[in-house]
């Protein structure tokens, strides 16, 4: 959308200067060009030093607001752990900054006192001594006769002098020692403090990482599960490898904000407040000083945050790009080899790999300049501090203990800015990634039940297809005008082309897709009026791809049914006739299977597909027949096993084998997403349309010699 006078940069917010703004123009067009550059290029500069003010003092956007809101959900219960820790914090960052301070200061400050008493006993004690020469002096002149005039006045002074000196003397020991008392308690005090504060924030850092491993799983359980939820469509519409980035990266990158902001950053917010608080109590000079500090080491690193942030963006998108190429290629393995593409894989991975190495260094560089930055405007502040106040020192008009004190406090907030900086590039980092998270989140499932819904308890009469229209695209539909009916108990066959709309039409039954029009009908009720749970549990399914988990084959026949007993899941195999090639492996039942079922051949995971059905006993089936990529005795016991499955049932069969279609209660003729032709075999060949002529086409090349293939191949043929 265009917005008059505002422009938009990558992250969609709204970066420009207020539309008012009208750049100055030159009054003569014919004036000096060079002059008209330079103005220009002036009004350039000013726009873009305005654009970046205000980008640091932009309100939270609404996407934002919208991840702080989901995330806020899952901190919510942890609360009361939460306060408690920020509590601990808040002493712990008090005790570690302010209380601290001010224990130097009054050591400082009984230090330097204690020096000036130490002084005055000094100069006692020299008095004393002096005293003590000239007493004796005169009493040798008593002693020997030889006594002068007024000695013995001299004497008596010299006594009454000598007795002041040691009063004075005693008073100044007396004084030194409850001085040196003091600093001993100061010490005690300080040690005390340090220790409290220890202790305080080991309880804040424990508590903080228990809730946050909590919360960063719940997170994680809930993005699964949501995931689970969430539509096919969705599922076909993202690669698997970008969701499971999303799932592991994402959320780890989620665990380091939370540790970072909950834990360094909470504790360092109260440090740096402490020993703001501290500087600006001593005199309103050394606040303006601090606070001044403090806003323009904010700026740079707020700037370089954001910058940071949408570099992010940029490399966690190749990050997703890059675990998609690996999911693929080790999924592909088979292909690679037999295609010798090794090298085509690994250079595609290289080439993903070097970019994101590219914008990583990017990031990296704008990262490496937030401590230097905030150390360098520290070490500035510090030394214009330092010469500032000691000028005032010198001139008697600020003590040194307040000097002293106020350059440890700014030390200490510069120490705790250049920590802030870093919990704000972690957060810059861990917010896009909270975005992605919650962008999973959000996404609402398209199938919904109807508030009143109820169980589909049994199937007694029919499916119906009723004018069904639907498309992947709204747009572009794949089936139009799909009508036709299956009662209980038929078979009924989908033919057609390649493309025609077979699985997109069978896909509609179990509600992995709602029609856009028309309805969908079993007994006569809307699948929308069923439960899914109850509908999907009366459907069985056996696909033309067969799904297999990295567990055992016990479990993958009773996948879903966790309460069913060995004896039936014995009997589901002897039915699929994978009991023989079962008990044939080391570990029989409890045979591990590789990924995706890679330790069988093709016809073995089909059996334990059909197992697992039979095990089910639904009493509908959608079978997508799959025989041709069989040898001709996997072909025999695979099609023995499904006759056993579709027997007693109501089957929806996309059939390729003529055994299969000529079985069939009904064939449903398809072609690009409608129906052209329906009725029994002999109908159909009566009719002669486009079954007729593709089922003669696969007569005659059975009569040439050539193998059954699939009857898909032969309407592709049919005029």
């Amino acid at each position: 959308m265009k917005k008059t006078g505002h422009t938009f940069d990558d992250d969609g917010d709204d970066d420009s200067i207020e539309p008012s703004y009208t750049p100055p123009r030159p009054a003569d067009p014919s004036g000096d060009l060079d002059a008209l550059a330079r103005q220009n290029l002036d009004t350039t500069q000013e726009l873009k030093g305005l654009a970046r003010v205000r980008q640091v003092m932009k309100p939270v956007s609404s996407e934002d607001a919208k991840t702080y809101k989901k995330l806020f959900v899952y901190v919510k219960p942890f609360l009361p752990r939460i306060v408690a820790a920020v509590i601990m914090a808040a002493c712990a960052g008090l005790l570690g900054s302010y209380a601290q301070l001010k224990l130097v200061e009054k050591g400082l400050d009984t230090i330097l006192k204690g020096a000036e008493a130490s002084e005055r006993v000094d100069t006692n004690e020299d008095r004393v001594i002096e005293l003590k020469r000239e007493l004796e002096r005169l009493e040798k002149d008593l002693a020997s006769g030889a006594v002068k005039p007024g000695d013995e006045a001299k004497k008596t002074s010299k006594l009454e002098a000598l007795s002041e000196k040691r009063e004075a003397l005693k008073l100044s020991e007396e004084e030194q020692a409850k001085r040196k008392a003091k600093l001993f308690e100061i010490v005690l005090m300080f040690l005390a403090v340090v220790l409290v504060s220890a202790m305080l924030g080991f309880g804040q850092t424990l508590i903080m990482a228990s809730a946050t491993r909590k919360i960063v799983r719940r997170i994680r359980d809930d993005c699964f599960e949501h995931l689970m939820r969430l539509p096919l469509r969705f599922h076909q519409s993202n690669h698997s490898g970008k969701l499971v980035a999303r799932i592991t990266k994402d959320i780890n990158r989620l665990r380091e904000l939370l540790v970072s902001m909950m834990i360094t950053g909470v504790k360092e917010s109260f440090i740096f407040i402490g020993a703001l608080i501290f500087a600006v109590s001593q005199t309103w000079i050394v606040a303006a000083f601090a606070v001044a500090f403090v806003v323009v080491a904010v700026v740079p690193i707020r700037i370089i945050a954001d910058k940071i942030r949408n570099r992010d963006r940029e490399e966690e998108a190749g990050s997703g790009d890059m675990f998609a190429v690996l999911q693929e290629a080790l999924q592909a393995q088979k292909v690679i080899k037999t295609f010798t593409a090794e090298g085509h894989e690994t250079a595609k991975f290289k080439a993903i790999t070097k970019d994101i190495n590219r914008k990583q260094l990017r990031t990296q560089r704008l990262r490496a300049w937030t401590e230097p930055l905030v150390e360098l405007i520290g070490g500035i502040g510090i030394a214009v501090g330092f010469a500032f106040l000691g000028g005032l020192v010198l001139k008697d008009e600020l003590e040194f203990a307040v000097l002293a004190t106020t350059l440890f406090a700014m030390q200490r907030i510069n120490a705790s800015v250049r920590k802030l900086g870093k919990t704000q590039n972690d957060f810059a980092k861990g917010i896009t990634a909270g975005e992605r998270v919650a962008k999973i989140l959000d996404q609402s499932p398209e199938i919904h039940e109807a508030p009143d819904a109820r169980p589909l308890e049994r199937f007694e009469e029919a499916i119906e297809f009723n004018d069904v229209v639907f498309g992947y695209d709204p747009n572009r539909p794949v089936l139009r005008g799909i009508t036709f009916t299956v009662n209980r108990g038929e078979t009924v066959a989908i033919v057609g082309p390649s493309g025609a709309g077979k699985t997109s039409l069978v896909d509609l039954l179990p509600r992995l897709y709602d029609p856009s029009d028309g309805s969908i009908t079993i007994d006569g009720t809307d699948l929308r009026d069923y439960t899914l749970k109850s509908l999907r549990e009366r459907i069985g399914i056996v696909s033309q791809e067969t799904m297999l988990f990295r567990d055992t084959i016990k479990q993958n026949i009773a996948y879903g049914l966790p309460d069913i007993d060995d004896h039936a899941i014995v009997e589901a195999a002897r039915f699929a006739n994978a009991h023989e090639f079962i008990l044939e492996k080391a570990m029989g039942y409890d045979t591990p299977l590789g990924e995706r079922g890679g330790r069988l051949s093709g016809g073995e995971k089909q059996r334990i597909a059909i197992a697992r059905a039979l095990l089910k006993n639904p009493p509908i089936l959608i079978l997508d027949e799959a025989t041709s990529a069989l040898d001709a005795e996997a072909e025999h016991r695979v099609q023995e096993a499904l006759e056993r499955l579709m027997k007693g049932r109501t089957t929806i069969v996309i059939a390729h084998r003529l055994a299969t279609i000529t079985r069939a209660n009904r064939i449903v003729v398809m072609h690009r997403g409608q129906i052209l032709e329906q009725g029994t075999h002999h109908e159909l060949l009566a009719q002669n349309g486009r079954y007729a002529k593709a089922y003669n086409l696969q007569l005659e090349a059975m009569k040439r010699g050539e193998r059954e293939k699939d009857i898909d191949t032969f309407f592709g043929d049919v005029a």
